[in-house]
């Protein structure tokens, strides 16, 4: 009885091993920014890798890109936020609507 048992689970683990292997890419994520700011904190960002941004003189450190959410700077809104998040102030939700689909 253990030698049977032994040996369905050697074949069951060597059947597992011989898989080919499965890659799955998620290439559309969507990006959304959520703003700790008393005066965004209601209010999604829709962010891209293009986003706005402006450049900002940090003194001492120089100047330095630096992410645009307010949609006053942002054409009313339209035009898309700039990737970022920080620990403090600003979280980034990403999601990938076609997800389950290709795990399915």
């Amino acid at each position: 009885m253990k030698l049977a048992l032994i040996l369905m689970l050697t074949l069951m683990v060597s059947a597992v091993n011989a898989a080919e292997p499965v890659t799955l890419v998620l290439d559309r994520p969507e990006t959304a920014g959520i703003s700790g700011f008393r005066q965004m904190w209601n209010t999604p960002v829709v962010l891209s890798a293009g986003g706005a941004a402006e450049m900002v003189d940090k003194q001492f450190f120089g100047k330095a890109p630096s992410a645009v959410w307010s949609a006053e700077k942002r054409n009313g809104g339209e035009q898309p936020g700039a990737l970022v998040f920080d620990a403090v102030h600003r979280s980034m939700l990403v999601r990938f609507p076609d997800a389950a689909g290709k795990i399915r």
